[in-house]
């Protein structure tokens, strides 16, 4: 099923804190939205100091054209328009496969999203 990603990136503010450290980023700007293709990958559930947490891989294959970043935060919906990953999709690592001279290519995002 073909699915649509938002993708949003980090911008971080001019100026720093009151105590001398960099402005915290904000999530505020809209890249764009590009076809896709997303499915999971492995969930594994963390305990940490009395605190439990799942986190789960997702696997997202964009058009190579696709200009996206490490950090990026995805948000993955359906044709439809419904949400098919819900909570932030934060991109790890990318890489570019197939595209063997005519063939198509695209870039195989590997992302984690936290519940």
């Amino acid at each position: 099923m073909t699915m649509r990603a938002t993708i949003e990136r980090a911008t971080s503010p001019a100026g720093k804190n009151p105590w001398g450290h960099p402005k915290r980023e904000v999530l505020a700007t809209v890249v764009g939205t590009v076809p896709c293709r997303a499915w999971s990958k492995a969930k594994r559930d963390v305990d940490d100091a009395g605190k439990d947490a799942v986190i789960e891989g997702v696997a997202v294959m964009v058009p190579s054209t696709t200009t996206i970043k490490k950090h990026d935060r995805l948000t993955i919906r359906d044709r439809a328009g419904a949400v098919q990953f819900d909570g932030p999709v934060y991109v790890l690592t990318k890489r570019r496969i197939g595209g063997s001279g005519s063939g198509p290519s695209h870039r195989q995002l590997f992302c984690r999203r936290n519940f």
